[in-house]
């Protein structure tokens, strides 16, 4: 009798004691600032939502961007390793001495400048619904991801 007291007791404090051990997440807050005076800077309106001026829609723009390793500067594919398939992807070798050390994440500046670019090539003066979006593909190892940034829009061409 005293061994079936025994047993639900156990039970209770080893639940006790590992329920004791989970790690908690804290409670943060952040806050972020993007700056689109860029636009403005450029003669390009923008606007996240929908614009009530008269507009033409011109384009939908995107621009991706993908963080990780620079090829070295002035770095070509020999002819040779790529028909022996040695170390050589079609885009970037892949041995670590074809690289610089040099890793870099995308800049909102810089995918703002290609957008601004892509707009005034189509001949807007706008970009309404801009959103910007984390994204991953595949990387160079099947088995990481390569996480870089998005940005959209549609470009339109305001009537004033």
């Amino acid at each position: 009798m005293k061994n079936s007291k025994i047993k639900p007791l156990a039970f209770l404090i080893s639940i006790l004691i590992f329920n004791s051990c989970v790690v908690l997440d804290k409670y943060t807050t952040t806050a972020t600032n993007i700056d689109l005076t860029q636009f403005e800077r450029e003669g390009i309106f923008v606007t996240t939502g929908d614009l009530f001026q008269k507009y033409k829609s011109v384009s939908i723009l995107a621009v991706q961007c993908y963080n990780g390793f620079d090829p070295k500067e002035g770095y070509q594919i020999k002819n040779e390793e790529k028909e022996n398939n040695q170390y050589v992807d079609d885009i970037y070798a892949s041995r670590p001495s074809d690289y610089d050390n040099n890793f870099k994440t995308c800049a909102l500046g810089d995918l703002f400048s290609e957008l601004i670019n892509q707009a005034k090539q189509k001949g807007a003066n706008g970009i309404i619904r801009l959103e910007i979006r984390n994204i991953s593909r595949q990387g160079e190892n099947p088995k990481t991801l390569q996480n870089g940034t998005e940005i959209i829009g549609l470009a339109v061409q305001i009537e004033k």
